[in-house]
Order: C-alpha cells, then structure tokens, then sequence
C-alpha cells in the first residue's frame, strides 16, 4: 500500500511555544542528514523468571559486549529487564550498557498505591530509559494515548529517556488508515516533551500487524516511507530538535534483512524482543549497523527496495 509524501498537521494539540520556534527555522530538507548517535534496545519482556537465568544472561551479555565495545562506540546499547530483576541486572551489567525499565506506574497522586512502580524507584535504581506505548501495554493493559503521554512527561522530569512505540494494527493497516492513527499516536505522546529534552526522545515504530505467523512483512522501503514521514512531521511541529531525535525499527526482522533495515537512512537503531537466552543478538545487531552507518546513503522522498546499500 503506497504512502503519502506529506502527513498533515491538522488537529494535532502542540506546544505554542514550541511550534512557533520551529516555523522561525530552516525549511525541511529531507537530504540534510545529521549525524546522531546510534541505539539499540532489548526488551526481554517477561521470558524468564528465574534469577540464575538472569545472573547467566547478564554475565554472557557484559563480557562478550566488553570485548568488542571499543567497536561500538557509537551505539547506545539498553537492557530491559524485568521489573523486579533491575537491581540484580545493574549490579552485574557492563558500565557501557544502560539499564531501562519495561514501563511505569501513570497517576502521580496514587505514587504510594499497592503495586506502583514510580519514576523516583526507577531513578533512584539507575534507569536510564522507560519504555512506553508498545502494543503489550496498550493491548495488555490497555494504555491509552492520554496515559502514554503522561508517563513521558513524568519519565522525562526525572532525567530518563523515553522509548516512545507508535504503531498500527492490523485492521487499521489492511483500510490504509495507518498514518493518520501514527500521526495521532505521535502528536499525543509528544505533546509534553519539553523543546530541551528532544536528545532524551527516540521514538520506535512497531508494525502491529506484521507480528505473527503467516503476517504479511513490514519492507525496509515501506519502513523509511514511515520513519522519513514521522520524522517530517515532527520537525514540521517542534523544529529541528525535534526531527533530529531518534527513530527505531521495533518490527520483526530476521538475518537476511538486518542489514537492510540497519541502512535506512532515517533508521537510527532498533528495539527487539528477544528472550534472554538471545543476548548475544545484540551484538551481531550493534555490529550491522555500526556498519551500515558508515555509508552515505542519499535519498529523497521515494525510496525502494533496490536503492538502500547495505554490506
């Protein structure tokens, strides 16, 4: 299904301030790419449960990372373990790994409530990243755009990052309806990010629908399509900070197309699910698009399948 060049801006509740600095800058221009530092997540979900799996995990992950981290220095490499393994991850994780938080508790006023986990816990623990808006929470547990919006104010006040996920879901994708609902998604969620925090936003778009066996794929052509779009968007709203932050692939993706979805040009990393088990992932991952990101990849608006290079 082919998308538009352009996403409108209509309807979408932004900063005054921050819109009004961003119609004062430079024009958009999709071939001014900038440098920005590379990212990978892994989100370990729920997958294991037993604390010696964790130790193992841990253990297998710092020391085949510490080995090759000279190499990787310019991708920020986040672990997401369970909740109540943080602690036990941190004390053994590689001072080079960042640790982040699979979610966060969303009422303020209910911080002392049976069973939150509040961002002072989290900040306190050495988080660095929160998840937030990915298709388990707003399924799951049924997070709304208002929620998700809040939670990235409150992740952002306490010096965290956010890992904001935007993405559509099968029926929106199969009546053509997915940009608006991503534009939508993106406008709610970034509608608290303070004009100075834009360095602490990396937005990951997830592919619902390409989840699942038999799914159809999500392409890497069709995937710059939507990261370029989104990143249009933003900078259209907030400015060049805002369209200079990071965007993720958060979508399946196997092997054979690593490499081509690591070259994107407005791809700047991923967020996988994998289980522990799969740490060592991570590293082939780091490595493909280190590599991939030393090409100047030069594109304008329409990209296809046979124009992205990848080693």
């Amino acid at each position: 299904q082919p998308l538009p060049s352009k996403m409108g801006t209509a309807g979408c509740k932004c900063d005054t301030t921050q819109r009004q600095n961003a119609s004062r800058t430079q024009s958009w221009n999709p071939l001014a790419r900038r440098r920005r530092r590379l990212y990978v997540g892994e989100n370990w979900r729920c997958c294991i449960e037993d604390k010696k799996e964790i130790d193992e995990a841990v253990e297998l992950l710092s020391t085949s990372f510490a080995l090759g981290a000279s190499r990787f220095a310019d991708v920020e490499v986040v672990i997401f373990p369970p909740a109540v393994y943080l602690e036990r991850v941190r004390k053994a994780l590689h001072p080079d790994l960042a640790l982040g938080s699979q979610s966060i508790s969303s009422v303020v006023s209910a911080s002392k409530a049976t069973g939150m986990v509040t961002p002072v816990m989290l900040h306190s623990l050495g988080c660095k990243w929160v998840l937030l808006g990915d298709s388990d929470q707003r399924t799951l547990f049924k997070d709304s755009d208002s929620m998700i919006a809040e939670k990235v104010g409150q992740s952002l006040s306490y010096g965290m990052g956010v890992n904001v996920f935007v993405g559509e879901t099968l029926a929106t994708y199969t009546i053509g309806r997915e940009v608006p609902s991503l534009l939508a998604q993106l406008a709610a969620a970034t509608a608290q990010v303070p004009a100075t925090a834009w360095n602490r936003v990396v937005i990951a778009y997830e592919p619902v629908w390409a989840y699942g066996e038999g799914s159809d794929r999500c392409s890497p052509a069709r995937t710059q399509q939507i990261l370029g779009t989104m990143r249009e968007w933003l900078w259209h709203q907030y400015g060049p900070p805002a369209g200079d932050c990071r965007f993720v692939y958060a979508g399946p993706f196997d092997k054979l197309s690593l490499q081509r979805f690591a070259a994107l040009p407005d791809n700047d990393g991923f967020i996988y699910r994998r289980t522990a088990r799969d740490v060592l992932d991570v590293i082939t991952i780091c490595r493909t698009l280190a590599s991939c990101k030393d090409y100047e990849l030069v594109v304008g608006s329409e990209v296809r399948e046979e124009d992205i290079f990848y080693n």
